[in-house]
């Protein structure tokens, strides 16, 4: 899949003189691997992929996986007010203040081990000139 050039793409625009890579250990092969990034300038997380990587259809969550979690509500927490998760398929993205998404998630393990869930209804959805879509 060819990529959009940046400023068509849907999410916040980094600037990346202010941005720092998130890694964490990818649950199946362990190895340690960049999750996303955060634009320390604006105060977001952004990460993502394919929606079917970070949706979970079956609880209505979007999801995080636990290592990536405990460090973003850790060590990373005061570099955050909010949160996008970008389907890259769908040019879509999910936008949640850190808050809520701290407040409203739970934990919970499946096959590929232990992840942060979050309700999907509290997430906004935005396409690439931020018009509002639902996650139907």
């Amino acid at each position: 899949m060819d990529r959009l050039p940046r400023e068509l793409r849907a999410g916040t625009l980094l600037d990346h003189r202010f941005t720092i890579p998130v890694e964490a250990r990818e649950p199946k092969s362990k190895r340690i691997v960049q999750c996303g990034w955060i634009d320390q300038s604006q105060f977001v997380y952004q990460g993502g992929g394919d929606a079917k990587d970070f949706i979970y259809w079956k609880l209505h969550l979007v999801t995080f996986q636990g290592d990536l979690w405990v460090q973003l509500t850790g060590p990373l927490a005061h570099y955050l007010r909010y949160v996008e998760l970008i389907d890259n398929a769908g040019n879509r993205v999910y936008r949640i203040p850190f808050y809520d998404a701290v407040q409203n998630g739970r934990w919970y393990e499946d096959k590929i081990g232990v992840r942060w869930g979050v309700p999907i209804d509290l997430w906004k959805v935005y396409d690439s000139q931020l018009t509002a879509t639902t996650t139907k």
